[in-house]
């Protein structure tokens, strides 16, 4: 069961990956927002003194894992809702 895990896990993330490749990447409100967060990152550093600079940084990270965290969990809820679905129409 953990080597199936171990599998789904990897599916997801190589999935994941292709999704924002291809379909973020070409998406204006995913581009316009990231520019929004990229600028206000950059006043934080620069507003912050050089002893904050780090924690920034790892806050930065920490929120970004979680993210990641969040949607990984959400796509094998949804794979997983999905398999439900398509068992119960079948039936």
């Amino acid at each position: 069961m953990k080597a199936i895990q171990e599998a789904l896990n990897q599916f997801v993330s190589i999935r994941m990956e292709h999704v924002a490749g291809s379909m973020l990447a070409n998406s204006p409100e995913y581009k316009d927002l990231m520019k929004d967060c990229n600028q206000l990152f950059s006043i934080l550093h620069d507003c912050l003194p050089k002893e904050y600079i780090q924690t920034l940084y790892d806050y930065d990270t920490n929120t970004t894992l979680l993210q990641g965290m969040v949607e990984s969990i959400m796509y094998e809820q949804g794979l997983k809702d999905g398999v439900c679905l398509n068992q119960i129409l079948s039936d």
